[in-house]
């Protein structure tokens, strides 16, 4: 039995895709003997939640331990955090970390960190490596492009390069973000192992699936649906997106749009005026109730029915977006808009998935132009289904993945060979 440690200030009930997913993957993790422990952290204040319940956090002083939690069967420790990024909140939880690996009880073989890429993280991972226990990193997400100074990007780059070499080993969804460390000078073996989807759980609909899915949705009218999975904010492309619905109407005026997904535009003044923008557009749409706003929902995969296109606007990803895999695999047409840390696993623009600019007009055409041709349709969700299956099954990825815990733990990761096993997809038909 091999231990894991899942290192997550962010984990279920706080939203996040990255842990989600990470979370989904555990039974089939137990089933290759790996088993996890989580140690999170509580929210903060821009975070949105799975549950609209009172978690009481706020009852326990900073640095206490919550009392442990049972989430797909694995322990969840919790530390109660600071409620802002910062320096404190950092240090109040790496603490909590070592802690916790430090006791026999709950010493892991493994730890896997997720997103500490901060100045601060290098003194307490250097405290972290003296237990002498391996430590992976995950890279969810590709880092935005740098709109700091060039004096603080010259700065930045050197200690990015020395937080990544602190690891044994790096695992992330997308062939360029590895690109991109290596361009770093990260020397760490690299694994990419793309995001899987559990066919059996994401699988084509039939019409009765798609009246019920629709009218969960509380879609009334027989006018396609537009659906959109992410978080409603700027680099998921929302705003884009209502703007681009808007245009469409001209061609499809029954045109309906669904954005599944927490509201962190309603959260703190930080995200003020998109809510704003959000807000208006909607508002001064001549059908601002043909514009489905769900929140979190918890059958996704029964959801996909309703759609007749999936659209993905996004800014970056970590390579290999969940709803893209999904809505593949549902056999729903996918539309996406180039993004930073795009990976060639997702398959083949104009094969597999259409692409478009990243602007409402360039999407509003695109949009019209699939409604508009019910044998493109066809043609894309035949070989999207196809791709996943051939290429993207979940048991796939949790192999590669419990294959490199192993080998971290037997301080057997070699870049040369790592790399040598990363998956190859061509960009031509």
């Amino acid at each position: 039995m091999l231990k894991l440690c899942l290192a997550l200030a962010i984990f279920y009930p706080v939203f996040g895709g990255g842990p989600l997913r990470f979370m989904r993957y555990q039974p089939g993790l137990r089933k290759r003997d790996v088993h996890a422990r989580v140690l999170a952290g509580t929210a903060r204040k821009k975070d949105a939640l799975h549950t609209s319940e009172d978690l009481d956090w706020d009852a326990y002083p900073i640095g206490a331990m919550l009392p442990i939690d049972l989430r797909e069967g694995i322990p969840v420790h919790r530390v109660r955090l600071p409620s802002a990024t910062s320096v404190r909140r950092t240090s109040t939880y790496f603490r909590a970390l070592i802690d916790l690996c430090r006791d026999p009880a709950t010493r892991p073989d493994v730890i896997q960190l997720h997103s500490f890429e901060r100045l601060e993280s290098l003194f307490w991972l250097r405290r972290l490596k003296r237990l002498e226990i391996p430590i992976v990193y995950a890279i969810q997400i590709a880092r935005p492009v740098e709109r700091k100074s060039r004096l603080a990007r010259v700065f930045k780059r050197p200690m990015l390069r020395i937080f990544y070499n602190g690891f044994d080993g790096i695992v992330t969804s997308s062939e360029q973000i590895a690109g991109y460390l290596r361009g770093l000078g990260v020397r760490s073996p690299i694994a990419v192992i793309p995001n899987g989807v559990d066919l059996a759980e994401y699988h084509p609909g039939d019409e009765a699936c798609r009246k019920r899915a629709r009218e969960r949705l509380g879609i009334v009218g027989s006018g396609p649906v537009i659906l959109s999975v992410g978080a409603v904010s700027p680099r998921k492309g929302s705003d884009l997106l209502i703007s681009a619905w808007l245009e469409l109407l001209d061609r499809h005026p029954e045109a309906e749009l669904a954005l599944v997904g927490p509201r962190p535009d309603h959260s703190g003044k930080d995200h003020k005026d998109f809510a704003a923008r959000i807000e208006a557009l909607i508002a001064h749409s001549p059908h601002p109730e043909r514009v489905h706003l769900t929140g979190l929902r918890e059958d996704l995969s029964e959801i996909y029915a309703a759609a007749d296109l999936v659209v993905v606007p996004t800014a970056r990803e970590g390579g290999t977006p969940n709803v893209v895999l999904e809505a593949m695999a549902c056999e729903r047409p996918v539309l996406i808009t180039p993004f930073v840390g795009q990976s060639k696993a997702i398959g083949r623009p104009g094969i597999e998935f259409e692409q478009t600019p990243r602007n409402p007009s360039a999407l509003a055409e695109a949009m019209g132009d699939l409604l508009d041709d019910s044998e493109r349709c066809a043609e894309l969700v035949e070989r999207a289904r196809s791709w996943v299956v051939d290429n993207l099954d979940i048991n796939t990825s949790l192999d590669r993945f419990a294959d490199f815990y192993r080998r971290a733990a037997e301080g057997r990761l070699c870049a040369e060979e790592i790399e040598s096993e990363n998956p190859v997809f061509s960009r031509t038909s």
